[in-house]
């Protein structure tokens, strides 16, 4: 088990604002998941509507998406606990995070400000689950103190920290793109990008679809209206929406 699936499954325990008894709590959803056979994104198309405008879903799993950008640094996380004992910090605590940031001189991104505290609640995110790091450069590396939100309320249930070298991709935790599903679709076809899971901005294509985005199009139950340039054409049962130029299905990714 990677560090990143044990986080995942840690038990964060009850929170007083904690809604988990009647909704579940995130680690307790996880136990027993097969994170490697999951798919890294998904695309949820069952909630719109016939006749309104076509609103996608994209959600990427935090344990894919974790493991492309973090890898776990045993040197770093010694410290990191080091001066947890040191100061008599908690290992869940944002405050000890940015005060340990601080105690190495350490700056923020691209080597100029402060170390950053960021939690994905506060902003649009595509991410599966809440993620909060402290996200600091030393010496030219990057790291991040990084949090995986267990509880259920996003005011608490957070794992304790652990210590990873990243980059700048971890803060691309809104963007994905939509794509037809057809071989040379990428030469031949439009894509969709989104840098905040709502806005789809059309790229690559040409007049007469120049520039329409998904959300331009009308959403369609008939199957007739598959590929005909005006709608997207969903399968409810399948939970699939096709291209309204070639009828191919929409797939997402990161």
């Amino acid at each position: 088990m990677n560090v990143i699936q044990e986080m995942l499954t840690e038990n964060t325990g009850r929170h007083m604002l904690d809604s988990g008894g009647a909704y579940g709590r995130n680690w307790e959803r996880n136990q027993g998941r097969d994170f490697e056979a999951e798919p890294a994104t998904t695309l949820d198309v069952t909630w719109n509507r016939e006749g309104e405008a076509f609103d996608p879903c994209v959600t990427h799993n935090v344990y894919h998406w974790l493991n492309e950008r973090v890898t776990f640094d045993p040197d770093m996380n010694a410290r990191w606990l080091a001066y947890l004992e040191e100061n008599n910090a908690d290992a869940d605590s944002f405050a000890a995070m940015e005060e340990f940031a601080e105690s190495l001189d350490a700056t923020g991104i691209y080597g100029d400000g402060s170390p950053m505290t960021v939690n994905t609640y506060n902003g649009e995110s595509s991410l599966s689950q809440i993620l909060q790091f402290t996200y600091f450069e030393v010496d030219g590396d990057v790291y991040v103190l990084l949090q995986i939100h267990g509880g259920c309320d996003a005011r608490g249930g957070y794992t304790d920290a652990k210590a990873f070298r990243a980059d700048e991709n971890l803060f691309d935790y809104a963007q994905a793109s939509i794509y037809a599903d057809g071989e040379g679709s990428f030469d031949q076809l439009p894509y969709w990008y989104s840098d905040d899971g709502w806005n789809w901005y059309c790229e690559g294509a040409v007049a007469p679809h120049a520039g329409k985005g998904l959300r331009d199009y009308i959403v369609s139950f008939d199957p007739a209206h598959k590929g005909d340039g005006e709608h997207v054409y969903i399968d409810e049962d399948a939970n699939t929406a096709y291209c309204p130029m070639s009828g191919l299905p929409l797939r997402a990714s990161t």
